[in-house]
């Protein structure tokens, strides 16, 4: 079964919509991708991605960290571990 990302459903006028359609860069651009564009334009997603991007930053340096203090396995200890 193919999952499908959480939706909601907005309303907005018809004089809205029809704003809308005139800014999509193609016919078939859907509403939500236009959304993001236009606020990604705006800058509205970017202490978003900041976020996320700390988030990742951390998680590679508690990585590093293990690494160096040497809790990990070589490829061919995983190999033997799982018999390959």
């Amino acid at each position: 079964m193919k999952k499908t990302p959480d939706t909601t459903t907005i309303q907005i006028t018809a004089e809205t919509k029809k704003l809308l359609e005139s800014l999509k860069k193609y016919r078939r651009e859907t509403y939500n991708d236009l959304i993001m564009r236009i606020l990604e334009e705006r800058g509205e997603t970017r202490t978003r991605k900041k976020e996320n991007t700390g988030k990742l930053e951390q998680e590679m340096r508690k990585s590093l960290d293990e690494i160096k203090a040497g809790k990990f396995k070589t490829q061919e200890q995983l190999g033997a571990e799982l018999e390959f």
